[in-house]
């Protein structure tokens, strides 16, 4: 069974494992109310902990996956490849039949696909954004379309320009 078609709007996604950017995601959701000697002294510790585990899990132990965000933002380029009707259709067709997305890499029923980002982004940066939408273009998706914001924040592009943001998303979904 195949996923039915659809359209995919990635806003500031996806990401790839960068140790500075994860510390600051994780730190962003501390309130600055706290206790500086427990924010600091503590947490930030635990936090640094944390991104040292990861770092090590990505690029030690599990280069050729690509750790957990590597994994799922190939399997977002990968329909095929990823076998468990989650991403695709699990059988290996990838999208057969239909308009835009079909090529290489299937897309289990995508059609368009975009990508809102900005390079103000402080948790995902938006090299990872251009390159995953590459990648994407390299594996057969046809209707790719890269929308950069101008100094808007991670998940606030709509924020910064309302009328542009759903413009774009009404554009992907009716396929404009």
């Amino acid at each position: 069974m195949s996923l039915p078609r659809h359209t995919i709007t990635f806003d500031s996604a996806p990401p790839q494992f960068r140790y500075a950017k994860s510390y600051t995601a994780i730190a962003s959701g501390i309130p600055s109310s706290l206790n500086p000697i427990l924010r600091y002294l503590l947490l930030a510790p635990l936090i640094h902990a944390w991104c040292v585990f990861a770092w090590v899990q990505h690029f030690v132990t599990d280069r050729e996956g690509g750790g957990p965000f590597g994994r799922v933002a190939v399997g977002h380029n990968d329909f095929a490849g990823i076998g468990t009707g989650i991403y695709g259709n699990g059988n290996g067709n990838g999208n057969k039949g239909g308009d835009g997305n079909e090529g290489g890499g299937g897309g289990g029923g995508e059609v368009r696909r975009t990508y809102i980002y900005s390079e103000a982004d402080a948790l995902v940066d938006w090299r990872d954004v251009e390159s995953h939408a590459a990648a994407a273009v390299e594996n057969g998706f046809r209707d790719v379309r890269l929308e950069k914001f101008e100094g808007s924040m991670h998940v606030a592009h709509a924020r910064a320009d309302e009328g542009r943001y759903w413009r774009v998303v009404r554009e992907t979904w009716e396929g404009v």
